[in-house]
């Protein structure tokens, strides 16, 4: 006769082992199904990331474009390729134009701080109020003055001290505003449409009211600014030039990031006034569309010819030049991004930064990479104003 189990009997061993083997087995498959979900959405991160880091690059680039001389006089450009812009001859002696925009920045200037091997640098021109002034008289200063400027302004009149308050509340130009601790910096915009980017003298005194004469005088810097030509300005073509506050901005690449600077860019003081934007930004890159339709720097290596002008292959400062800055009518605008880390459960390298306008791509690398391009009309060649 068989022998039941009894009532309060437990499981046998081999029912324990069935058991735990089933539960192994189970917890096994949970965990590797939650370590490839937490894989794919680690990965789905990290494939978006460089997406999103270049949309926002690309976005705040593109504001600064569209914003770029805003309030400059019509058929100006809101660009700076040249911080001594035509400022040869004349009653200021002579000057040798400062490059401060640059297309694929070589070893050289790599390794002196630009900005990262092959990417590009630009400078802008953006409104800093409804400032703009008729010039009343100009004097080209001669050896070793500084040049003088004379403009219509009397409202604080007839007090000095007022007027000259008012003047510098309105032109939002206090003597020490700028990074490399010069005087303020006003662009003056002459009748060629010629925009002038000058610094105004720190000491003894850069503005002064003389309000028996209802006016200004502007002192400009001579021999310490890196935009002042050392023996002062030649006479500029007035008399209807205009007089206005303008802020500048730098945008570069360096050390895989975004930043931006708080003025042109200073080649003597390579991180003047620079600050990180975003991290994971590989490339920038711009070319120039000009009001012909012809597109320079591009993908196909069409770039600005090697000119007397333009001898580092940017729009050129010269009046009257046909690769002039001011003929550019729009900017396009390529941003390559990165993912943070490498992509997870890479063995190879699969991936590579992709090439950019006159930029080739990169080696190979196991992140992953993203580009995009908007193509910005600068704002002031179209509404002329």
């Amino acid at each position: 006769m068989k022998r039941g189990r009894c009532p309060g009997a437990g499981f046998t061993l081999v029912e324990v082992m069935v058991s735990m083997a089933l539960l192994l087995v189970v917890l096994v498959m949970s965990l590797v199904f939650l370590f490839s979900m937490q894989t794919f959405s680690r990965r789905q991160q990290l494939f978006v990331e460089p997406r999103q880091t270049s949309r926002r690059a690309v976005d705040y680039i593109s504001y600064l474009v569209r914003n770029a001389g805003a309030r400059v006089t019509s058929g100006n450009s809101g660009l700076v390729t040249y911080a001594l812009t035509g400022w040869t001859g004349g009653g200021g002696g002579t000057s040798s134009p400062v490059q401060v925009t640059f297309n694929n920045l070589t070893a050289s200037q790599a390794s002196a701080g630009y900005g990262d091997l092959g990417t590009d640098l630009i400078n802008v021109i953006l409104p800093a109020g409804d400032f703009f002034i008729p010039v009343k008289k100009y004097q080209g200063g001669t050896g070793g003055a500084a040049a003088v400027m004379f403009i219509n302004f009397s409202k604080g009149c007839p007090d000095d001290t007022v007027n000259e308050q008012m003047f510098r509340d309105e032109c939002q130009c206090g003597e020490s505003d700028n990074p490399y601790g010069y005087g303020s910096i006003i662009s003056v915009f002459d009748d060629s449409g010629t925009v002038i980017s000058a610094e105004l003298d720190k000491t003894p005194v850069g503005i002064q009211s003389m309000c028996s004469q209802g006016q200004i005088k502007l002192n400009f810097n001579s021999g310490l600014s890196p935009y002042n030509p050392p023996g002062g300005f030649p006479e500029l073509q007035c008399p209807t030039c205009n007089v206005g506050s303008m802020q500048y901005a730098s945008l570069r690449v360096k050390n895989g990031e975004l930043q931006q600077g708080s003025a042109i860019f200073n080649p003597s003081a390579v991180d003047a006034g620079f600050v990180p934007l975003l991290d994971n930004v590989e490339d920038l890159q711009i070319a120039y569309i000009y009001n012909d339709g012809n597109i320079y720097n591009n993908a196909t290596n069409h770039r600005i010819p090697t000119t007397a002008n333009t001898p580092d292959q940017v729009p050129s400062a010269v009046p009257g030049d046909p690769y002039e800055i001011k003929n550019v009518m729009a900017l396009r605008i390529t941003v390559v991004a990165r993912s943070s880390m490498p992509a997870p459960h890479v063995i190879t390298n699969r991936y590579f930064r992709p090439a950019a306008e006159d930029h080739a791509a990169g080696s190979h690398d196991k992140f992953y990479h993203h580009r995009l391009t908007a193509t910005i009309v600068i704002r002031n060649q179209i509404l002329g104003d």
